[in-house]
């Protein structure tokens, strides 16, 4: 299967006191700052970049969040490859 190419790319800085949300356009092989916004601590961000639509359904999208690490709580599994009979009789939920 191809990959699909992105279109654009949303980034949103959570790590700083003024977080900031930053849009960009990635068409015929480059990137460019498309917009930048500050966001308010507590506020949705825009609908008008946040939501999807049919357009979200053909291109597609990248959404990159920064978000201070003391506040970020993250599990990560990586298992051996092996036969999938072997690997449920070494988890325990």
């Amino acid at each position: 299967m191809k990959a699909k190419k992105i279109h654009s790319c949303n980034v949103l800085d959570l790590a700083h006191e003024q977080p900031r949300l930053w849009r960009f356009d990635a068409r015929n092989g480059g990137v460019k700052l498309d917009g930048e916004m500050p966001i308010t601590p507590g506020t949705p961000v825009p609908p008008r970049v946040g939501a999807k639509g049919w357009q979200s359904l053909f291109r597609t999208r990248l959404n990159i969040v920064w978000i201070p690490s003391d506040q970020l709580f993250l599990r990560v599994l990586q298992l051996p490859a092996s036969d999938i009979t072997e690997l449920v009789s070494m988890l325990e939920f």
